[in-house]
């Protein structure tokens, strides 16, 4: 079936991804930063639930010259998909480090693969609702960074794919129960957290999990997908609809 690319591999809707493209019969590569054995444990399991996949984890910073350099080798052959998972930003007190992530690194990752992308091939951008509709909704006052660079990122990513003549699609969710966004919101601004959980419960759609992002960015990396997807949830039905999105 080919390979796919999935960054920021090693642990939440990334790891989710990496499993479920290999249980359905993709290789896949995956990249992460730092956490070795972490990564070393997602790439065995993988490889456990489906050992006819060829599963690879490859240590690379996205944001720095010598971690593009190394994924551009490790993903050597024809891919079929790349998923712009790795994100970030709230972790780090560097303002502009967001903006390197989520943004400008999207891009150079893009400007790296683009290569190897069959003429088949799709990128596959996942954002929150508060970056994809940044300026238009409140988001928390801890992910306004975030979500700003992560609107650039979308702009920049779409804008790219366009001249490259590659189909792209954005993958949009709210605040995803079990991720690490998520985890640092409830420890950050858990009034707020809560709020968003209650405002779900009223709405009657409860908030996305991991599995639930898992499963949009597998479907939109390796079949046919609009040029933007919303994971149902309680806030997509507030938001202004995209000409050509679907819930």
């Amino acid at each position: 079936m080919g390979t796919v690319v999935v960054t920021g591999g090693s642990r939440g809707i990334g790891a989710a991804t990496v499993a479920l493209l290999a249980a359905r019969g993709h290789d896949v590569l995956f990249c992460y930063r730092e956490k070795e054995r972490r990564a070393e444990t997602v790439r065995a399991r993988a490889r456990t639930a489906a050992p006819g996949a060829r599963i690879e984890a490859v240590r690379a910073d996205i944001t720095t010259e010598d971690g593009l350099r190394t994924l551009t080798r490790a993903a050597d052959g024809p891919l079929t998909g790349l998923v712009l998972n790795a994100a970030g930003g709230m972790e780090q007190p560097d303002p502009g480090y967001a903006e390197l992530l989520n943004a400008d690194a999207q891009v150079a990752v893009l400007d790296a693969l683009v290569g190897g992308l069959r003429p088949a091939g799709r990128v596959v951008f996942p954002t929150s609702l508060q970056s994809h509709r940044y300026g238009l909704i409140p988001e928390f006052d801890s992910y306004r960074r975030v979500a700003r660079s992560k609107h650039r990122g979308e702009q920049l990513v779409r804008n790219r794919c366009a001249e490259y003549g590659i189909r792209c699609t954005v993958v949009v969710s709210d605040m995803v129960e079990g991720s690490p966004a998520a985890l640092l919101m409830d420890l950050r601004e858990p009034a707020a957290a809560q709020e968003r959980r209650e405002a779900a419960l009223r709405s009657g759609v409860p908030l996305p999990t991991v599995a639930d992002v898992a499963e949009a960015l597998t479907a939109a990396a390796t079949g046919s997908a609009p040029d933007t997807v919303h994971v149902p949830h309680a806030l997509s039905h507030h938001a202004v609809p995209d000409r050509e999105e679907v819930s």
